[in-house]
Order: structure tokens, then C-alpha cells, then sequence
């Protein structure tokens, strides 16, 4: 199971939750991943991009991983898919996907 699912499949955050802690340390390292592999890291893109896996973590954590992994690869098929990973080309296919692999 990938880092980025693992984080999305983790029990909801509350305060009586033991792996709080450890959710958000994962959701930070992805996070910081995500930035390093833009070319370039500022506390904003960071915690932009963690807002953003607490929110899919809310949306979809009731999927399984195989449901989730074959909706982003989907996804990443369509045209719009196609279209935002042109509008990002600076960004390496290949790094992305070993990042999120771990």
C-alpha cells in the first residue's frame, strides 16, 4: 500500500485517536515530497498540499486501497488528466509516482 493511501485509508483525526501523531507525520512527509518534487519548497506550498490530503483522507476514507488506486489511475488516463499533467511538465512522471510509492 502506498504512503499517500495509507494516509487516506487512517481512521478519522479526533483527539481520543492514538495515531493522530502519526497521521499527520505521514501527511507531512508526503507533503514535503510533493513540494521537493516541484522544484521548490515553501512552508505554504507544504501546507497547502497537506490541507489537501486531509481533505481526500475525509472524502474517500471509506475506499479501499485497490478502489482508490483504480480511480487515480482513471483519472490520470482522462483527458483531463492528460491536460493537467501536460500543464505540469516540469514535473517527472516517474518521480511522482516513485514518491508516492514510497
Amino acid at each position: 500500500m502506498t504512503p499517500a493511501i495509507r494516509i487516506i485509508k487512517a481512521p478519522p483525526v479526533t483527539a481520543a485517536n492514538p495515531l493522530i501523531l502519526e497521521k499527520e507525520r505521514q501527511i507531512l512527509a508526503v507533503a514535503i515530497k510533493v513540494a521537493e518534487a516541484s522544484g521548490y519548497v515553501t512552508p505554504e506550498r507544504v501546507d497547502s498540499c497537506a490541507d489537501k490530503l486531509r481533505e481526500i483522507s475525509q472524502r474517500f476514507g471509506t475506499r479501499t486501497p485497490e478502489q482508490l488506486a483504480s480511480e487515480i489511475s482513471k483519472r490520470m488516463s482522462s483527458r483531463a488528466g492528460a491536460n493537467a499533467l501536460i500543464a505540469h511538465a516540469d514535473l517527472d512522471y516517474d518521480r511522482i509516482m516513485e514518491l508516492l510509492e514510497g
